[in-house]
């Protein structure tokens, strides 16, 4: 498992993420240096984390409008908490793959499979844990031309926590969850205001 999540594949146009330092900061100088030279044209690099940082500070709102106004169907891929993401605010889904809190590694192939039951185009959201990088490999080798694969990891887990006046469920796994995170900052990330 180790090794497919550090060597994910041998396509020349997938990379999984920038990697991180210790302070969990991209290593962008490295990036810039060596970008160009390793990336197909065609390929476009998102960080992530700057969805992370809103989120944290309050100013998630515009990630949670452009998912609620997405024009294609949302696959949301993860623990049976998220279910209850639309009943929390967050966006409504058309289709749901649940991976178990244990060993969510060993379901990978019926996870994959009920993934790809849902018609193309869409956009996988997935909150998988650990499995997290594979799961996101095969989807974009199977589906990298026609979906979106978002992993956004634990970002949506406080909202359908009943700690945050969410519908239940759910692990605060993250340390902005469990000490920073307030009603407030919740609530201006999905109205705005």
């Amino acid at each position: 498992m180790r090794r497919s999540i550090i060597q994910p594949g041998n396509a020349p146009n997938y990379y999984r993420s920038l990697w991180m330092d210790g302070n969990c900061r991209p290593m962008e100088r490295l990036a810039r240096d060596h970008l160009e030279k390793i990336t197909p044209s065609g390929v476009i690099w998102w960080n992530a984390l700057a969805i992370h940082f809103k989120n944290i500070s309050g100013q998630g709102y515009p990630y949670f409008q452009a998912m609620r106004n997405l024009k294609m169907p949302i696959v949301v891929i993860g623990p049976a908490h998220l279910r209850n993401i639309g009943k929390a605010g967050c966006f409504d889904y058309h289709g749901f793959v649940e991976v178990p809190a244990k060993n969510a590694y060993f379901a990978r192939d019926r996870i994959i499979e009920e993934a790809l039951s849902f018609p193309e185009p869409c956009l996988y959201s997935v909150h998988a844990g650990p499995p997290s990088p594979i799961l996101d490999w095969i989807l974009w080798k199977e589906r990298g031309d026609t979906c979106i694969i978002l992993d956004l990891g634990s970002i949506l887990d406080g909202y359908c926590h009943p700690k945050f006046g969410g519908p239940g469920g759910g692990r605060l796994t993250r340390k902005f969850w469990k000490k920073r995170a307030t009603r407030e900052i919740l609530r201006r990330n999905l109205t705005g205001k």
